[in-house]
């Protein structure tokens, strides 16, 4: 029997794909920046925060034309600022990394450069190393995409946490930088001190992670043996009858 009602079924598969994708941490961290910036943005321009705000339908900060300037800002921060700024930093630590030549490694004849590796698959019509390095693109693209928004929610948590504020009026990290003072006992003061550490901890953790220079555009693939017995080949050729090395 057919459905009577097809909206219902599209407003619950809505629905289900947007649970589905919320307890994803890419998207988790998503809606955190979401939030944050939109309570950044009502303290700057409503002297709100987000708890005080959209009590009725007709307070100032609903608005149509607002909530698409504060969108369009949104998608412009995550987007192309953050990444951009990300991208200028991650500059600065991998020309740092150079220098100190912290990547210094043994030639290893099982690790390949992906686009030497891609030519030759081509070359032999390898279509399992090829779907490999797909995998491995893929795999780099949304670990790229998940820094770069990790990045802007440091950012986004720290600019909401200075947000000078209007008076009495505090942003949400500063709301809940005052639980503190509302608990007493021991045991409720440690549980709260042990969750801002930890949480200040995890923001740090991918803070670092964000500005860590990206591993080398390389792929494992061990020699085959005709490939094998031709480096050794050609290392025996580099050598002189006494041993020493050409090369």
């Amino acid at each position: 029997m057919a459905d009577p009602n097809p909206n219902i079924s599209k407003a619950i598969s809505t629905i289900t794909t947007f649970v589905d994708k919320a307890v994803e941490f890419r998207h988790f961290m998503l809606l955190v920046s979401f939030l944050l910036a939109l309570d950044s943005s009502l303290m700057i321009f409503y002297k709100k925060n987000l708890l005080q705000s959209f009590s009725r339908l007709d307070a100032p900060e609903v608005n149509a034309g607002g909530a698409l300037v504060f969108l369009g800002i949104f998608a412009f921060l995550m987007a192309l600022f953050f990444p951009v700024l990300r991208n200028v930093l991650l500059a600065f630590t991998t020309g740092i990394k150079l220098q100190l030549k912290i990547n210094v490694r043994e030639t290893n004849p099982d690790i390949r450069d992906s686009s030497t590796a891609r030519r030759q698959a081509i070359i032999d019509r390898d279509k399992l190393i090829i779907e490999l390095l797909d995998k491995q693109e893929a795999q780099r693209r949304d670990h790229r995409t998940n820094m770069n928004i990790a990045f802007g929610l440091v950012f986004m948590f720290a600019f909401n946490f200075h947000n000078p504020g209007a008076g009495e009026v505090r942003s949400l990290t500063q709301t809940a930088a005052t639980i503190l003072d509302t608990i007493s006992g021991f045991w409720g003061s440690t549980l709260i001190l042990m969750a801002f550490g930890t949480f200040n901890f995890f923001l740090l953790v991918i803070l670092v992670m964000s500005l860590t220079p990206e591993t080398n555009d390389e792929i494992y693939l061990p020699e085959s043996v005709a490939e094998k017995a031709a480096r050794i080949e050609r290392e025996s050729k580099m050598q002189q009858p006494n041993g020493t090395y050409l090369g």
